[in-house]
C-alpha cells in the first residue's frame, strides 16, 4: 500500500525532529572529547546550547565535524569543528558562518526549517 504525500511528509518531519533532538542531545551532554569541545566552542559563539537545536551535525572525515545549528532568536549558524593534527579536545571551529539569510538555499534546508519551527514553538511556549 502506497503512502499518501501527507502521510510522508509528516513520516519525513517526524525523522528530522527525533535527529534534530538527537543531535542536539549529543552536543550538549556528549562524553566523545570531539562533541564536548564543539558544544564548548559553539556557546563561546555567543550560543546558547541549552536553547538552541542542531539542524544537521556529521561527520565529515575521521577528524572533522560539520553542522547547523538554530538559535532561539531565529540565527541559523553553520559550523565545522576539525581536529587534524591533534587530539579530538584539542580542534577548533575552521567555519563559523550565520546562514541565517541564505539557509533556505541549502542541502539541508528540510532540517533546517524544522529546528527553525521547533525553536520558535519552544520560545512562543516560554514566553506565556
Amino acid at each position: 500500500m502506497r503512502m499518501s504525500n501527507a502521510a510522508q511528509s509528516k513520516r519525513t518531519t517526524d525523522e528530522h525532529e527525533r535527529r534534530i533532538e538527537r543531535d542536539m542531545e549529543r552536543l550538549r551532554v556528549s562524553t566523545h572529547p570531539a562533541l564536548r569541545r564543539a558544544g564548548e566552542l559553539v556557546a563561546d559563539q555567543g550560543v546558547d546550547i541549552g536553547t538552541s537545536l542542531v539542524a544537521n551535525l556529521m561527520p565529515e572525515d575521521v577528524s572533522m565535524l560539520s553542522g547547523v545549528i538554530v538559535t532561539v532568536d531565529g540565527r541559523v549558524h553553520e559550523f565545522e569543528y576539525d581536529w587534524r593534527g591533534t587530539q579530538p579536545d584539542q580542534g577548533r571551529l575552521a567555519v563559523w558562518r550565520e546562514i541565517t539569510a541564505s539557509y533556505e538555499t541549502r542541502a539541508f534546508r528540510g532540517p533546517i526549517s524544522i529546528a527553525a519551527s521547533l525553536v520558535r514553538r519552544t520560545g512562543d511556549a516560554a514566553a506565556t
